[in-house]
């Protein structure tokens, strides 16, 4: 648990003072409003991904689905759904980084990095995790119970956005297009669509009877007590309920892995296609080159972050989040460069 020395916030023999701006080279108070760009940013992209989406829907559509592929349109319906979700979830997960970031003084922001970097990074987001580096390189033990803050977010986020989903999903396929479905093609075993509509009825329902318990646990005034303080049959459904949505968060961030890890290959695959295609020049070359490096560094702290991530959320107590030599031998040459000037 934190622990608050005065208006300072003592870590590991660190001590960061309640409003002061930053430490070492870089600004704090700078860092605080990147980060919160950055979730405005990816709201408005987020949004405006769902609305070309829902613009375009009927020529998806046709393109996926052809001239009577019911199969297709239900698929078209059922992403439209997915990306109603991912924009909630996006909204919703931004809103908590915006607003940890403005309430919470320097120490907490830079104790809990982790957490912040979990939300962010099952959103698909680089450039805050990237952000959150330029915090003090110094080992931190997070004051937030990453199981209890994760379940209680994650709770949220799905007791809204399956709802959604289901809604868009049959408003969309009914609705929507230039051929609409009717129920009785999404729910003819017949017809193709049987499968997607009860593959997207089942699991909805199931994720939103269970966010909805999720909620109505960890939403009380005295949830964080409950689910820290002594062992008894309550707490033991809090810690069960935790554990599911951890192994939600850790499958989606190992799939981020997955990710992060063939973005470096595809990045090694251009500079080797560079290198042997003679019509591209020593421009080009350059170009790839600085892809790979600039890929190599950013998916490396991706990689790591998301290592620690995942250590961390599955920690009764939290993650120290310690020194990351990259990020120490950076900041060594930036206090050289200093000095000379």
């Amino acid at each position: 648990m934190k622990l608050l020395i005065l208006m300072g916030v003592k870590m590991n023999n660190t001590t960061y003072q309640r409003g002061r701006p930053g430490y070492g080279s870089t600004s704090l108070f700078g860092l605080r409003g990147m980060i919160v760009t950055f979730q405005v940013i990816g709201m408005v992209f987020a949004l405006a991904g769902l609305v070309a989406y829902i613009v375009y829907f009927g020529d998806i559509s046709n393109n996926i689905s052809g001239d009577k592929n019911v199969q297709g349109r239900a698929l078209a319906a059922m992403i439209l759904g997915l990306l109603t979700y991912l924009a909630w979830k996006t909204f919703y997960a931004g809103m908590i980084i915006i607003r940890f970031v403005r309430n919470s003084d320097d120490g907490e922001i830079t104790a809990n990095r982790f957490v912040l970097s979990a939300l962010s990074l099952n959103l698909g987001g680089l450039l805050t995790p990237f952000i959150l580096t330029r915090l003090p390189n110094v080992p931190v033990r997070s004051t937030i119970n990453p199981r209890w803050f994760l379940s209680r977010s994650m709770g949220m986020i799905a007791v809204v956005g399956a709802p959604c989903f289901l809604l868009v999903f049959f408003l969309s396929a009914l609705n929507g297009g230039d051929s609409p479905l009717t129920t009785t093609q999404l729910f003819d075993k017949n017809a193709g669509a049987f499968g997607v509509t009860l593959g997207v009825l089942i699991s909805q329902v199931v994720i939103t009877l269970f966010a909805a318990i999720t909620v109505a646990f960890y939403y009380q005034k005295n949830s964080h007590d409950l689910f820290t303080g002594p062992k008894n049959a309550l707490r033991t459904f809090m810690k069960i309920i935790a554990v599911i949505w951890l192994i939600v968060v850790t499958i989606e961030l190992f799939i981020l892995l997955f990710f992060a890890i063939v973005r470096i290959f595809g990045a090694l695959a251009d500079v080797l296609n560079t290198l042997s295609d003679r019509n591209r020049g020593p421009l080009m070359l350059f170009a790839a080159v600085f892809n790979l490096m600039w890929t190599v560094a950013a998916m490396t702290y991706y990689i790591y972050t998301i290592n620690k991530t995942i250590v961390g959320i599955w920690s009764d107590e939290g993650v120290v989040y310690g020194h990351f030599s990259g990020f120490a031998r950076l900041e060594k040459a930036e206090n050289g460069q200093t000095r000379q000037r």
